[in-house]
């Protein structure tokens, strides 16, 4: 098993690659009240997400598969053919996956997926194990 990693280590850039204005921002939310990002960077379409990817490193990526002018499979596979980005650091996230679709990321080497709608518990969970660390040291920020 490998060892896990401090997530208070460093702050960490995330990317948000998702068309609904809404659940972006509660992924911005959720992942603000974990207190460990750096940077969070929105993206609503595929084209816009390659270029970020292309301009920067980020330490995550939850990526939509149904975006405009892209598909989310598009990004993924940017990733896996281009330096700079890791595709252990993705969760796919959908509010239905296909067969297909989950096995073409799957051969893209996309590990992480995550269905909508999810709370806010099963999304840190989530995160914790894409980036390897534990999830209590993704606390929910007190109010």
């Amino acid at each position: 098993m490998a060892e896990e990693k401090s997530v208070n280590e460093d702050l960490k850039d995330v990317l948000i690659v998702e068309d609904e204005a809404e659940v972006s921002e509660t992924l911005e939310m959720y992942l603000g009240n974990m207190d460990c990002f750096r940077n969070i960077v929105h993206s609503y379409d595929g084209t816009t997400a390659i270029s970020k990817l292309a301009n920067q490193a980020f330490s995550l990526v939850l990526l939509d598969l149904n975006i405009p002018r892209r598909s989310g499979l598009d990004v993924l596979k940017y990733i896996a053919d281009h330096e700079g980005n890791d595709i252990k650091d993705v969760i796919m996230v959908s509010g239905a996956f296909e067969k297909k679709s989950i096995t073409k990321a799957m051969q893209y080497g996309a590990k992480h997926f995550l269905v909508k709608p999810f709370d806010e518990e099963a999304f840190r969970e989530k995160i914790a194990k894409a980036l390897n660390v534990d999830v209590q040291d993704l606390h929910a920020v007190e109010s």
